[in-house]
């Protein structure tokens, strides 16, 4: 039961793991390793007798996986427990199949070595109209064969920002046609079959389930205290495209018709601290956005996306500019002739971007590509001198590689300005957080993979752990109120952070604010 361990994701607030197996959503409540209960250590799991190992989880004593699999469909627990993952209009299919999801919330079992705790939250299950065991053609918390396969989504349930609320997908094959594969290795054995849509065949039904857990005072799973099935138009956009659940906002929903010509942003109620306003019930939609084109919707992953003061930014396949564009509130704001390829990071200043450019398109290039040869993010002045002789004297101009060839990281200012990131050309991404990004991929030169840390370093602000709260940072020396330098507390301009002498860094709002970029830790 506790295995396959599918898409473990950890919660915002860092006490509990979600994971799918296919049929069940397994919840691991983590003990807290620094407390009295945390009696294990990384040498306890070898000293584990190994008959104690059931499914490569080790339970306490007094539970064994039997009693843990019958606790979760006795009759008694399915008639109190039993729920349909399905809307009201499905309902009677569904009941005919035999198959239900079911709030599985069962006797726990215990990490013997961690004390950390494991529990069957929700499943599904399939029995014939005698009660047998039949083949299950529902999985839950995994995306169905089209969103992986054609969508790029691989991810079949979110948790919400206060930890509490999960947002899940169920969906039934029953309907899709088989494919029976044989096995050349092993002849003897009949051929398997496989649920496989293919095109103008039936495709999976997928639904959308929002429930909400409680702890208990020790921050363990007590239950699902809400269960609501999500609700829109299923027939008409039977696709799920993308989900988007960033904090201080109700979860979004893109869903696609099957031709993929329109589409729409649903905003899914939760009943949260976010609803605070609303009256709308939890698992209601509400349309925020509609897009249609007569042929085909590019999807651009990380869209749609909340800013966080509660813009919402989409995709816009700008058929009259040739352009994949992004707007804020229904204003196309990225320019002509960058090609939107993936949103990595959205504030309320800016999205960060994966683009291609089209020349033709784009017009004059940024200041920091035009210029023969190009500075690798965070590299020196010498070694990019390095670089530049080295493209004259083979006849390079890298600039000209900066369009469709090239994956670059740029920043669009909601403003209009851009601001690349990367300035070599080639194949990049990047992952940016409160105090800096990291960037990786590879340049056109060279067959190795490169990396950047990228941290923001204050000049105009204030350090933390007692070190130049009154004053300014500045070439790795912090100044007072009267200006006198001091020890050097605080990090240079063109070195990486040394945690001994400034703590954990110089502490700044953004970007602006006397906030500069220092490249280190290139690996």
């Amino acid at each position: 039961m506790y295995t396959p361990v599918l898409n473990p994701r950890i919660s915002p607030d860092g006490g509990h793991v979600l994971y799918t197996t296919g049929e069940h959503l397994m919840l691991v409540d983590i003990a807290d390793w620094n407390g009295a209960a945390a009696w294990g250590s990384a040498a306890d799991w070898r000293d584990e007798p190994a008959g104690d190992a059931q499914d490569g989880v080790f339970v306490a004593a007094d539970i064994d996986e039997a009693s843990i699999s019958e606790g979760l469909f006795t009759a008694d627990d399915a008639a109190d427990t039993t729920i349909d993952a399905t809307d009201t209009a499905a309902t009677d299919a569904t009941d005919a199949a035999g198959a239900a999801a079911t709030n599985a919330a069962a006797n726990p079992a215990t990490n013997a070595a961690t004390d950390d705790r494991i529990t069957a939250i929700y499943g599904v299950s399939v029995e014939d109209e005698d009660g047998n065991p039949a083949e299950n053609t529902w999985k839950i918390g995994l995306a169905e064969f089209v969103a992986g396969e054609e969508m790029d989504r691989y991810d079949g349930f979110w948790w919400g920002p206060d930890s509490r609320h999960i947002l899940f997908e169920s969906f039934d094959t029953a309907d899709e046609p088989s494919w029976y594969i044989s096995d050349p290795a092993n002849p003897e054995h009949p051929a398997d079959g496989r649920r496989y849509p293919r095109a103008l065949t039936t495709n999976a039904d997928v639904y959308l389930t929002l429930i909400e857990v409680d702890y208990d005072d020790d921050d363990r799973y007590a239950g699902i205290v809400a269960n609501n099935d999500v609700d829109w138009d299923r027939e008409s956009y039977e696709y799920v495209a993308a989900v988007s659940w960033s904090s201080g906002h109700d979860p979004l929903v893109l869903v696609q018709n099957r031709r993929q010509t329109r589409d729409q942003v649903l905003l899914v109620a939760t009943g949260s601290a976010t609803d605070a306003g609303s009256s709308a019930a939890a698992g209601s939609t509400r349309v925020l956005e509609e897009h249609a084109n007569d042929q085909w919707i590019d999807l651009i992953h990380g869209t749609p996306a909340f800013t966080p003061d509660g813009r919402l930014v989409c995709s816009l396949n700008d058929m009259e500019t040739d352009t994949n564009r992004l707007t804020v509130d229904g204003r196309a704001f990225t320019p002509t002739g960058w090609q939107v390829r993936e949103v990595l990071d959205v504030t309320d200043a800016d999205v960060l971007c994966v683009v291609q450019r089209t020349p033709e398109l784009a017009g004059d290039l940024p200041g920091e590509w035009a210029v023969s040869g190009g500075l690798g993010v965070g590299e020196s002045q010498v070694a990019d001198d390095a670089r530049v002789a080295d493209d004259a004297q083979n006849g390079r101009n890298t600039h000209d590689a900066h369009d469709a060839r090239s994956f670059d990281v740029v920043s669009f200012g909601f403003d209009g300005t851009i601001t690349p990131i990367t300035i070599e050309p080639g194949n990049w991404t990047a992952s940016r957080g409160t105090r800096g990004l990291v960037v990786s991929g590879r340049d056109m030169a060279h067959a190795r993979s490169r990396m950047w840390h990228i941290t923001d370093v204050c000049t105009d602000g204030h350090c933390n752990n007692g070190h130049c709260t009154d004053g300014h940072c500045a070439d790795g020396h912090c100044a007072d109120d009267d200006d006198e330098p001091t020890a050097a507390h605080c990090v240079s301009h063109d070195v990486s952070r040394d945690e001994s002498d400034c703590g954990n860094s110089c502490a700044c709002g953004g970007h602006d604010n006397g906030c500069r970029r220092t490249a280190a830790n290139r690996f």
